[in-house]
């Protein structure tokens, strides 16, 4: 004997979907002392990622004072006091290996509190469920909106949400292109509108003629346009750029703010006067370190700069020099017809001085003088030459 049981009507294989329908998940808000520890946390880290671009760090003259920085055009790696060069990536290879196990060890030992405070995501979900619940309401009132009527003031409330769900992408995206560049000069200039306009203003303007040709070799010429005595003026480095583009060679002149881009040329002149202790002999030396042609080079800049080295060196082939006397201080000074200031470049601080004559020097008084001698002055070891630069 049989009994027939009812069956339900279950559809066939074909009509099942494949995949669940979505359903909406609104989290209710929480409170605690594990959901501040959350909140202390995600300001922690969101602050660290967001404010660490516009630390300062100073590293002296001619270079980036960004604390942490990922110089591209110029091959480094700035992170405070450490600064790692390209040949240097094995410091970099092993921090990652050591943050990876870091992680490793922390999900085995600690996963949720890996997962639930500190992961990225849960951090930035956090971020955007807050905003979610400041522009629409707690849980409830969220239901509530979305199964009834569409109202103006709902609509705005959604288009707030949404515009501030994009900014903070935007400045999450943004963020991480501050540690590529100065922080505080890029945000000024997307703000103002001035990084574009800069890179239109900046562009090289030329006739598309078919008889030129791309450039062999590229110069940059370091020079200051507001040195009052400069070892040339714009008007002849304008005129050796035009010779230099029928050499198919390109001349760009470059600043001292230009030190990040010195990589992308294939030569150097220094065209500023020169000293070893400002940014012109930080350009030669990071040109020599490139392995880039350069005028002056770092050696010679030292040697140039040394007037005992010169006089010795003249001395020792032959070649008259005037007479030279080296002092120990201003106290010890005799008189001269010439001044020199040590280490001093192009002619600077070189006067004649045919009665009691003061020199000064950088705004402090370096010499006096009054007969017929050269004299080089405190702190030097120069003598034997009338100019500080050979």
């Amino acid at each position: 004997m049989s009994i027939a049981t009812p069956t339900k009507n279950i559809p066939d294989d074909d009509d099942q979907p494949f995949y669940e329908p979505h359903h909406k998940v609104y989290p209710q808000k929480v409170k605690g002392t594990f959901r501040r520890a959350k909140w202390v946390v995600l300001i922690i880290t969101l602050g660290i990622y967001y404010l660490t671009p516009f630390i300062r760090w100073d590293r002296g003259p001619g270079a980036p004072d960004q604390a942490v920085l990922i110089d591209l055009p110029g091959r480094r790696f700035y992170f405070f006091f450490v600064e790692i060069w390209p040949q240097e990536v094995y410091y970099v290879t092993g921090l990652l290996i050591m943050a990876a196990l870091v992680l490793f060890l922390m999900n085995a030992v600690a996963g949720r509190v890996w997962c639930g405070y500190l992961c990225p995501q849960t951090v930035w979900t956090d971020l955007f469920l807050a905003i979610e619940r400041w522009t629409e309401g707690d849980r409830r009132e969220r239901i509530h909106n979305d199964t009834g009527k569409m109202t103006p003031q709902l609509a705005a409330r959604k288009t707030l949400k949404h515009f501030l769900w994009l900014m903070t992408a935007w400045w999450t995206g943004g963020a991480w292109v501050l540690y590529f560049s100065d922080a505080p000069t890029l945000v000024h200039d997307l703000a103002t509108f001035q990084a574009a306009l800069h890179k239109h203003t900046t562009r090289q303007w030329r006739s598309k003629r078919k008889d030129r040709t791309t450039p062999r070799y590229s110069f940059a010429v370091l020079y200051d346009p507001a040195e009052a005595l400069p070892p040339s003026d714009q008007a002849s480095i304008k005129h050796w750029a035009r010779i230099a583009e029928k050499l198919s060679v390109e001349v760009e002149p470059i600043t001292r703010r230009d030190l990040p881009r010195l990589a992308e040329f294939d030569a150097l002149f220094i065209r500023e006067a020169t000293s070893i202790d400002n940014h012109t002999y930080r350009f030669a030396r990071r040109a020599a370190q490139e392995g880039m042609p350069v005028i002056d080079d770092p050696v010679s800049m030292i040697r140039c700069t040394n007037k005992v080295y010169l006089k010795e060196l003249l001395t020792a082939n032959a070649i008259p020099v005037p007479p030279t006397v080296v002092v120990a201080s201003i106290d010890d000074l005799a008189a001269a017809e010439f001044v020199a200031v040590p280490a001093s470049s192009v002619g600077e601080a070189i006067a004649h001085a045919p009665a009691t004559r003061t020199v000064i020097h950088r705004g402090r008084v370096v010499a006096r003088s009054t007969v017929d001698q050269t004299i080089a002055t405190p702190g030097a070891v120069p003598a034997g030459s009338l100019e500080g630069k050979g």
